[in-house]
């Protein structure tokens, strides 16, 4: 079923939202009270603090832009781990997206695993962010909602924010007015894999260019989560995945090539298994990426294509 949203966004305006389908519509109001699940004990720090009460207007436009902008997996609300539910097609969930208007102003639509909330919030100086109007929400009624009180009470109070870059992975994290630690929301920055790379290495084989009729070339998709290519003789197709649990996780499956003879394709069914090895990349030297197994061994290696 699809839902259609229509938001008024002047930051002193209750948000009038009008939805198509069946669900009904409820105001979720914002509370002082902690979560009584939560407790004032910080979430570790476990990689890089991104220090964006102390950029410019500028910096912190490009910092919703480039990082907060997106979908980002909750991992923990309420002091408690967010799992996966089993009856539910997709993890709860967060997607930011700033304002033509305003790029202060972040627009979020948000699935707490059972409903569907829309809102919005405005960041400011210090680290600071606060809720503009009210929040709508769907009114579903789920069997396996535990963490969606949990949810809309971390974005109804949220009073700051901390964001964590480990790898090429973002923490993001929501405290309420007295500083508890409400809500803790994971995204990974795959990004730089987008594009068209040449297979350089399939340990402990370098590739050479008469080794195929055709480069072997891989090109990744990673917003449709997509891989295309040539191994080299034939057209290869497969699907990406990544995993907040993992740093840098990246799983390709269900590749699927086309079947012309080739030679040497003992190589080319090589380059087949070692895709289905992997299970993270990392940038490597001189501009190349690795491709790892679950172990940490290179199966492939890349380097940028010149199309």
């Amino acid at each position: 079923m699809k839902h259609i949203f229509k938001y008024i966004l002047p930051a002193t305006a209750a948000i009038a939202v009008t939805l198509a389908g069946c669900n009904t519509i409820r105001n979720v109001t914002g509370s002082k009270t902690p979560a009584s699940t939560a407790t004032a004990t910080e979430q570790p720090k476990t990689g890089a603090e991104m220090n964006t009460g102390a950029l410019s207007a500028l910096q912190t436009e490009d910092v919703i832009d480039n990082v907060i902008r997106g979908k980002w997996i909750i991992a923990d609300a309420g002091g408690k781990a967010v799992a996966a539910d089993p009856d539910e097609p997709e993890r709860p969930y967060v997607t930011f997206d700033s304002t033509a208007v305003n790029p202060f102003i972040l627009k979020f639509y948000a699935n707490t695993g059972c409903n569907i909330v829309n809102g919005s919030m405005a960041l400011t100086k210090g680290n600071k962010i606060s809720k503009i109007g009210e929040f709508a929400t769907t009114m579903r009624a789920c069997i396996n909602d535990a963490a969606e009180h949990d949810i809309l009470n971390a974005l109804n109070t949220a009073a700051t924010y901390r964001l964590e870059r480990v790898d090429n992975n973002y923490i993001l994290y929501f405290y309420n007015g007295t500083n508890v630690n409400t809500m803790v929301l994971r995204k990974n920055d795959m990004g730089f894999l987008d594009g068209a790379w040449n297979v350089e290495r399939i340990p402990p084989i370098t590739i050479n260019d008469d080794d195929m009729p055709e480069p072997m070339q891989l090109v990744f998709d990673m917003t449709e989560g997509r891989l295309h290519g040539n191994t080299g003789c034939n057209v290869l197709n497969a699907d990406i995945t990544t995993s907040i649990e993992t740093r840098n996780s990246i799983t390709i499956s269900n590749p699927a090539t086309t079947r012309m003879a080739c030679p040497n394709a003992g190589l080319e069914q090589q380059l087949v298994n070692a895709l289905g090895k992997v299970a993270k990349a990392q940038k490597g030297k001189n501009g190349t990426v690795d491709l790892l197994d679950a172990a940490g061994n290179t199966v492939i290696t890349l380097s940028r294509a010149n199309l």
